[in-house]
């Protein structure tokens, strides 16, 4: 098994990148970034119309082994797994509902007293 890899496509620039020849190999390089620096701007690509206007047209959102399960949290043109640090809470809180809408319980854990 390899890597399985989510993106978020804009679907507004989805004209583009049927126009752009090089569309997959700029998200190729977006897919290798994730392991890199993984900088929001280095994981993002865009697509050129064959009038030479440009925009983006997406973003990796996660890349993890096929063994493995992602939990991503998309809106607003961006998204996250669930797991990053930098996710905004209101996401956090989104997959919380979800979670109690199935019937578990989920709470913050307590703070250690010394």
């Amino acid at each position: 098994m390899g890597f399985n890899t989510v993106l978020i496509v804009l679907n507004d620039n989805l004209h583009m990148g049927t126009e752009d020849a090089n569309l997959g190999e700029r998200i190729q390089t977006a897919v290798r970034n994730w392991y890199g620096q993984r900088r929001r701007m280095d994981l993002s690509f865009f697509a050129r119309s064959s009038k030479g206007a440009s925009g983006s047209y997406g973003e990796v959102i996660s890349c993890d082994h096929a063994d493995g399960i992602q939990i991503v949290a998309v809106g607003g043109n961006t998204g996250w797994r669930l797991d990053d640090p930098e996710i905004p809470d209101a996401f956090v809180e989104a997959a919380i509902r979800e979670i109690q809408r199935r019937g578990y319980k989920v709470s913050k854990p307590r703070k250690a007293t010394p």
